[in-house]
């Protein structure tokens, strides 16, 4: 059986990375701190204007509001 690389799909390779470790969450954990430092070293990432974001979000969902 060969394999066609060109064909992999984005669910393969995420399938690949979680068979690598025994359960989701070690993988989940990894990608959560990778994507953490690159926000953090991100120079252009407004860190206040998505925290605000974020509250409106929330308090939209609270009251029942979609955007």
């Amino acid at each position: 059986m060969t394999l066609d690389y060109r064909k992999t799909t984005l669910r393969d390779i995420v399938s690949m990375l979680l068979n690598i470790y025994d359960t989701k969450e070690p993988f989940l954990k990894e990608l959560q701190v990778i994507l953490a430092e690159k926000l953090l070293s991100s120079k252009e990432y407004d860190v206040e204007r998505e925290v605000r974001y974020r509250i409106m979000k929330g308090a939209d969902c609270r009251h029942g509001i979609s955007r």
